[in-house]
């Protein structure tokens, strides 16, 4: 990589790999800049350099604070003032979506740099956001083959299902969830019991909750069901559900057609105006090592506000109704960083109604992992309250928030693991998380190609011994996909959509790669747990430091596990282990659902 005559210098993304394939003579130096083009150049036995390979170790963290610090553009007091509206900041509604944007941008911006640095006197021959760099760091030689087409995290929606999965732009989802939602709450119209108390749920999926809704027949409640972002029904099981509780959908209380979409135009495009006319303003907070990139990012930064700013009016104003319709004792919400969560935790201040955040996952509870968990939206900072898990919570919770804000109820979500009856051992189930694109090292090839070669070397051992392996990877709508190499191994299935309850009932083993709740729930159902360690994870849990689950690693998976199917003294340890590690995370298990419903009923 040192310094080159190289006349021809091309900066390739997976974008313009369909462009590509006659346009670089021969005698030139390619850099791939993510991980689909370095795998059609090592597919097609084409020298290249990883842009990587240009970046430091020490490099990892600081893109990981410039991103973090960039995507806070909101707060800053000149701006908040004009992109507030009714107290709520509109900008901190899609704080995720620009983390998401900026994070890889930061990583290409610091690489080109150094490239450039490298290869002074060549011609450059770039794409998409790689052209507007290079083009706004001065440089005069550059042939530009494509232009930057901008795509945000949520403009398209995934559905996923047992048999196919399927991307639909948010325009057509929102225009089928209508025309489905309108058909359904003409079947299934409820209305609410006066005398009871009204508790508000923001997204929340009717069959990860069953427990909690089916259990509120038994008491004078009205839980109040607000789901914008998904479906509230989407199977046979889901109505059931639905109908079978006292559960209440939102739209009873919402009117659309009373939405004064004039007023929404015209907020919107005063704030768009202010943006414009704040130039310097963001110009000079958006810079890297004293370097200003807004001229760079501006147009994709204004695409992404002008299409979340109108929505946020929207959804703000439909929310409000809900308030003006009827009265709300409490608020629950899953995340303190959604979009629509967002919105009810400035509702809820202004109609003084008690904000209840229900933990839904593991903590990585570690000192190192606050900014994360604060960020991802899971510490109650915002929120009143939060129903906790057990004694680890709110060990961990007691050094963040006060004890008062601290209730501990179980979580519902896992009542009915105690009813399932485990099946034949047919298989070893393999849960994956690969690295997330929170962090910039998921995007680095690196650590995503570590993470194949862990899976493969997993499932190359399980195939030796004999073992069926099923793979169920997380459901992040970005995640990344596995290769062929593992997916066309025989002794492999890949099951993303399948019910994860079902399939742990029916394994013999579960290994956990990648921090999960998955682990906690196998447990739960009496099934020895492995933890595949890695060097990507965003932090640690008690479950993985404590001695109460085994962890293995490339070095010594293939020693170690043949001992889990052989040894039934080794495998009955690991259950134990499980056992315990069940009872110091979860009170309540079996009735969690009666314990939070008990907590609604109060009076606070």
């Amino acid at each position: 990589m040192s310094n080159s005559t190289t006349k021809n210098l091309f900066l390739i993304e997976s974008s313009v790999l369909s462009k590509i394939s006659n346009l670089i003579p021969k005698n030139s130096k390619i850099i791939s800049f993510d991980y689909e083009s370095h795998q059609y150049f090592k597919k097609t036995e084409t020298p290249h350099i990883q842009s990587e390979k240009f970046l430091f170790d020490s490099d990892l963290e600081k893109i990981n604070c410039i991103a973090k610090n960039l995507s806070k553009w909101s707060k800053e007091k000149i701006i908040s003032n004009f992109i507030t509206y009714e107290n709520l900041n509109l900008g901190d509604l899609f704080t995720v979506e620009f983390h998401y944007f900026i994070l890889p941008f930061i990583k290409k911006f610091l690489e080109i740099q150094r490239i450039l640095s490298k290869f002074p006197n060549s011609i450059l021959h770039t794409s998409g956001i790689l052209s507007n760099i290079v083009e706004h760091l001065g440089i005069e030689h550059v042939s530009k083959i494509s232009e930057h087409n901008p795509f945000f995290l949520y403009d398209d929606i995934k559905i996923k299902t047992p048999f196919l999965n399927f991307n639909l732009s948010r325009t057509k989802f929102d225009k089928i969830k209508n025309f489905s939602e309108n058909l359904s709450h003409f079947l299934s119209s409820k209305s609410l019991e006066n005398s009871y108390k009204n508790i508000l749920f923001v997204e929340f999926d009717l069959k990860r909750y069953e427990s909690l809704f089916v259990e509120s027949k038994k008491y004078q409640l009205n839980l109040i069901i607000h789901n914008r972002r998904r479906p509230l029904y989407y199977n046979p099981k889901s109505f059931q559900i639905f109908r079978n509780s006292n559960c209440i959908d939102s739209f009873n209380y919402i009117n659309e057609k009373n939405i004064d979409n004039k007023l929404i135009s015209k907020i919107n495009s005063d704030i768009l105006n202010n943006i414009k006319s704040h130039n310097i303003q963001f110009r000079d907070f958006f810079q890297i090592d004293g370097f200003s990139i807004w001229e760079i990012i501006k147009p994709s930064f204004l695409e992404l506000c002008e299409k979340r700013i109108e929505s946020s009016l929207l959804e703000f104003l439909i929310a409000t109704q809900i308030f003006e319709n009827q009265t709300i004792d409490k608020i629950i919400l899953l995340s303190e960083n959604g979009f629509n969560e967002q919105i009810f935790l400035t509702l809820g201040k202004k109609f003084n109604v008690e904000i209840c955040l229900l933990q839904h996952g593991i903590f990585l509870d570690d000192p190192n992992a606050l900014d994360h968990n604060i960020f991802s939206g899971i510490v109650p900072i915002k929120s009143d309250k939060i129903l906790g898990w057990g004694g680890i919570t709110k060990n961990y919770l007691s050094n963040i928030v006060s004890d008062s804000k601290i209730e501990i109820v179980g979580y519902p979500g896992f009542d009915k693991y105690l009813d399932s009856e485990n099946s034949s051992e047919k298989y070893v189930l393999l849960t994956t998380t690969a690295p997330r694109k929170i962090d910039v090292k998921g995007y680095l090839i690196k650590y995503l190609e570590q993470y194949e070669n862990s899976i493969f070397h997993i499932c190359s051992i399980l195939a030796q011994q004999g073992k069926k392996i099923i793979i169920k990877t997380h459901p992040f709508m970005d995640e990344h996909q596995l290769p062929e190499r593992i997916t066309k191994l025989p002794s492999v299935q890949i099951k993303n959509n399948s019910n994860v309850l079902e399939l742990m009932r029916n394994s013999e083993l579960v290994i956990v790669f990648g921090i999960s709740t998955i682990a906690l729930e196998a447990q739960i159902l009496g099934k020895p747990i492995i933890f595949y360690e890695n060097d990507y994870d965003l932090g640690t849990t008690t479950l993985t430091r404590s001695k109460l689950c085994m962890l293995l690693n490339d070095n010594n998976f293939e020693t170690i596990v043949p001992q889990i199917f052989n040894d039934s003294n080794v495998k009955s340890d690991l259950i134990q282990k499980g056992n315990d590690c069940v009872k110091q995370y979860l009170s309540n298990l079996g009735f969690a659902s009666k314990k939070t419903l008990d907590y609604f009923k109060q009076n606070h």
